[in-house]
C-alpha cells in the first residue's frame, strides 16, 4: 500500500462556526471543504491551552503544558523533546514548516527538516508593535486593511501554494 502524503493545515482562531465542511450553512469554504471532503478533518479536538505557544507545543508532542513545562508564550519546549514531526521525520516524510508557529528559543523547527518561511513576531521581524493591529492603540496607526500580519499571511500562502 502506498503511503499517504500528508498537509497540515493548522490556522489561529478558526473554530467549526467558520467551515462549510463543519456543517456551517453561512459559510462558504470551498477550498477547505474540498481538502476536508479528500482527506482527514481533525473535528473531535480540544485546544491543549488558551495561549498560542503552549497550545502549538502541546498539539506538536501531543502532551500537556504541565507534562512539557510550557506554560506561557515566553516557554521553551526543551531541546530533546520528540514532536510528531519528529516521528513522520523518522518515518521517511519530507517535513517542511511554512509559516507561524512561534517557537521561541534556539531551536527553530522542532524537527521539520526545512523551514521555506519564517516566523512572524514583533520581536524578531521588527514589526512594530503599534501597527500589528492586534489592540484598539494598534489598529489606530494601522489604519484600516492591510496589517503586518494580514501580508505575512498572504505571504505565508503564496510562498506554500509554490512550494507545493
Amino acid at each position: 500500500m502506498t503511503r499517504p502524503n500528508i498537509l497540515w493545515l493548522q490556522s489561529d482562531q478558526h473554530n467549526p462556526g467558520f467551515l462549510g465542511c463543519a456543517g456551517e450553512p453561512l459559510v462558504r469554504t470551498p477550498r477547505l471543504d474540498a481538502l476536508a471532503a479528500a482527506g482527514v478533518r481533525c473535528a473531535d479536538v480540544t485546544c491543549g491551552n488558551p495561549l498560542c505557544v503552549p497550545s502549538r507545543m502541546t498539539m506538536l508532542t501531543a502532551r500537556h503544558s504541565s507534562d512539557i513545562a510550557v506554560w506561557t508564550n515566553e516557554c521553551q519546549l526543551a531541546g530533546g523533546a520528540a514532536t510528531f514531526v519528529h516521528h513522520l521525520a523518522n518515518a521517511g516524510y519530507q517535513t517542511v514548516l511554512c509559516g507561524r508557529m512561534h517557537f521561541t528559543g534556539p531551536d527553530q523547527r522542532r524537527g521539520y527538516e526545512s523551514r521555506i518561511l519564517g516566523d512572524v513576531d514583533p520581536k524578531l521581524e521588527s514589526i512594530p508593535a503599534a501597527t500589528t493591529g492586534q489592540t484598539a492603540a494598534g489598529v489606530r496607526p494601522a489604519g484600516p486593511g492591510r496589517t503586518a500580519y494580514g501580508a505575512f499571511d498572504e505571504a505565508v500562502t503564496a510562498t506554500a501554494c509554490r512550494w507545493l
